[in-house]
């Protein structure tokens, strides 16, 4: 959750948060819990899970995390159209396209798409 920078209304949304994430802990707890979800706040709110989702969070447990590589920032970000790029090829691999091929296509395309984004 979190509070758009466009929001006419920062700080009463602020306060909302706070509200329901922060100062009244059962709440969220049973926002998460209504729904199966894990806390994303700072401090944990933990409840009782079922065994798929005690396991799935055991799986968790000393991973370490790494960002996406579709949101990465400053040098590091995917030129421009590469995403979309990505996404209609997987579709096409969905839809029986071999594999092999359409993978072949990626590096290409990146080297293209990031000739464009620094011609710029």
């Amino acid at each position: 959750m979190a509070v758009s920078n466009t929001s006419k209304n920062k700080e009463a949304a602020y306060k909302f948060l706070k509200f329901i994430l922060v100062d009244n802990k059962e709440v969220y707890k049973s926002y998460l819990k209504a729904d199966g979800l894990l806390s994303s706040t700072k401090d944990p709110v933990t409840y009782p899970m079922g065994p798929v989702q005690t396991q799935f969070v055991n799986n968790l447990k000393g991973l370490k995390l790494v960002d996406e590589i579709t949101k990465l920032p400053g040098e590091n970000a995917l030129p421009t159209g590469m995403e979309d790029f990505t996404q209609k090829s997987l579709q096409l691999i969905l839809a029986g396209k071999p594999i092999a091929g359409e993978l072949d296509t990626w590096d290409d395309e990146y080297k293209k798409l990031a000739a464009a984004n620094t011609d710029k």
